[in-house]
């Protein structure tokens, strides 16, 4: 017996995967398969974009910053041509306001910590990593991008307002 179809369920599914996806994640590894693995479990639900190396992964982000946002960036530690805090301190640059998580599969965390660029990055991850522990991160760290981007643009509300009432008592005194 064949099951009915729910059409007005169908149509929700249908508009949910026509939605655009909100964030863009940048991958960077040089390990293929970890690349391919953890792009394929986060494109589900955001735009992925993945570099084998920290040179293809700044010239991505010199590339794609001019036309949109990358809100997060997450890299193996270990890569070739640049380190993973290399590329972090340089995208750092870039893109000041995204959140910087690194993986590694090597213990020895505290040359990385120690490093002078460590604090520009939001998480350090062990490999192998969990996909929940993975999925968490993003989200967490997704949601400090937005706080992040909502404290800013009140910011820049607030100097807004600031600047128009000094224009208007500089022009009165006038």
């Amino acid at each position: 017996m064949s099951e009915k179809l729910n059409i007005p369920k169908l149509r929700l599914i249908k508009s949910q995967a026509m939605q655009p996806k909100k964030n863009t994640i940048l991958m960077v590894d040089c390990d293929i398969e970890n690349l391919n693995a953890v792009v394929e479990i986060l494109s589900q639900d955001y735009h992925v974009l993945k570099a084998g190396d920290g040179q293809e992964a700044l010239e991505l982000i010199e590339h794609k910053a001019k036309k949109e946002p990358i809100h997060l960036i997450i890299s193996e530690h270990r890569l070739p041509r640049m380190s993973g805090m290399e590329l972090m301190a340089r995208s750092h640059l870039l893109l000041p306001d995204s959140i910087k998580v690194i993986l590694s599969g090597y213990t020895d965390y505290d040359g990385i910590i120690d490093s002078p660029n460590s604090g520009v990055i939001y998480e350090f991850l062990s490999k192998p990593l969990e996909t929940s522990e993975l999925m968490n991160t993003v989200r967490r760290a997704l949601r400090v991008y937005e706080t992040k981007e909502k404290a800013s643009s009140k910011n820049n509300g607030a100097h807004s307002s600031y600047n128009s009432l000094t224009s208007a008592a500089l022009k009165a005194r006038l």
